[in-house]
């Protein structure tokens, strides 16, 4: 079990920066795929909505992932990444299932687009 004050440490000493960039991109790609799907909700587009909220559950799950990216990238602190692998299973053990079910949703809402003229 990892707690928060040993985590943020080893982000301090690892590289906080790079992790801060990266959930703040991921962040604004998030919101704007949010906004996409209720402006197509809103607009009667069923199918280009699912494919955005598709891409918003992807786009979550990578954005839970970020700091363990990141301490892969590094290398050298090893104890680094097993502490950011431990604490992504504690804090976030259903990210996987998340990623899965948004590329699910994803490639459903391009089957519908392709196959059944949906928009």
């Amino acid at each position: 079990m990892i707690d928060e004050k040993t985590i943020e440490r080893l982000r301090a000493e690892g590289g906080a920066r790079p992790i801060r960039s990266a959930c703040a991109m991921l962040f604004v790609a998030t919101a704007a795929a949010a906004a996409a799907a209720a402006n197509d909700f809103v607009s009667g587009a069923q199918a280009s909505a699912l494919g955005n909220v598709g891409l918003l559950l992807i786009m979550l799950r990578v954005y839970w992932n970020v700091p363990r990216s990141v301490a892969a990238s590094r290398s050298g602190n090893k104890r680094w990444l097993q502490a950011e692998l431990e604490y992504l299973q504690e804090r976030y053990p259903w990210a996987d299932a998340v990623g899965k079910a948004g590329w699910v949703i994803l490639v459903g809402a391009v089957a519908l687009q392709l196959f059944f003229g949906m928009r």
